[in-house]
């Protein structure tokens, strides 16, 4: 037999694709995608198959289907649906490791989700001591953009301690303009419109949570979560109508516009697991 040869370290890397179809979901790889950085989960999920977000009326849709459920980390979120949205609009992706689009939910979910369920699994680490990391971003796109967040988690023995707090800002104005010109009983009729939109979004998204291992079966955890939410818009709206060339009439409107919403969210959760494929979940949520 020939002598043993000894060769030199060895690393096997793989990546997961950014698209996972499952039995009963895709799974979006948002922490293998470059897009995603400095987004928010809201822009990666308007990027997803199947998804149609409408943000003038704060809904969320699967396969054109309404009443989509939130959860984040296997947790139901009872937030009202149109809060959703600005939620979504200020949580980092960064702070993602995957979204699960679920459009036929196994038999231990509720059935209130009629279209599915949308999981939003955040990064957590597992190491001990404290680490956390930050992102900044910012940008001008006929507007000042910034999308910045931080997050920390510490453990110590049976104690777990974690948080983030994101900062998303979006000024970008816009011009709407339309021109219509059509024939009525002999007469060119026209009108001009024009609309300058000056929007400023801005939302404050925080977690803050404790995990307490009681047993090596039992963990109890604590979370509060919030977000704040101010949109306000001046705009500016003129309207121009002639009759063959002459006109006729104008329009000069300035509205303003503001939405403020806000969320503060408490949850109290306790899972024993008996072995690998049965446990008991308790949760208690108080929200505002």
């Amino acid at each position: 037999m020939g002598e043993g040869e000894l060769l030199d370290e060895v690393v096997v890397e793989a990546k997961k694709p950014l698209y996972q179809q499952k039995t009963d979901r895709m799974v979006i790889n948002v922490e293998n995608s470059i897009v995603s950085s400095g987004s928010t989960a809201l822009e990666v999920l308007e990027c997803s198959p199947g998804i149609n977000i409408n943000r003038q009326s704060n809904s969320i849709s699967i396969s054109g289907k309404n009443s989509v459920v939130l959860m984040i980390n296997g947790k139901i979120s009872y937030i009202p649906e149109s809060a959703v949205i600005q939620m979504l609009q200020g949580m980092s992706a960064d702070n993602i490791e995957s979204i699960e689009l679920i459009t036929s939910p196994p038999a231990n979910f509720d059935a209130e989700g009629n279209a599915g369920y949308i999981n939003i699994v955040l990064k957590k680490r597992t190491d001990l001591g404290l680490n956390g990391s930050y992102t900044l971003s910012g940008g001008y796109g006929n507007g000042a953009i910034t999308n910045n967040n931080i997050n920390f988690n510490y453990r110590k023995e049976k104690i777990n301690i974690f948080g983030s707090y994101g900062f998303v800002l979006d000024e970008r104005k816009n011009t709407l303009k339309t021109s219509r010109e059509y024939m009525d009983n002999g007469n060119a009729l026209a009108t001009f419109t024009e609309t300058n939109r000056d929007p400023r979004d801005r939302t404050h998204n925080f977690r803050l949570g404790l995990d307490i291992d009681i047993s090596e079966k039992t963990i109890m955890g604590v979370l509060l979560n919030g977000f704040n939410n101010k949109w306000t818009m001046d705009a500016y709206n003129y309207r121009f109508d002639t009759e063959n060339g002459m006109p006729t009439s104008f329009l000069d409107i300035y509205n303003f516009e503001l939405h403020d919403k806000k969320h503060l969210g408490l949850n109290y959760n306790l899972k024993h697991n008996f072995n690998e494929n049965s446990y008991l979940i308790f949760n208690a949520d108080y929200l505002y």
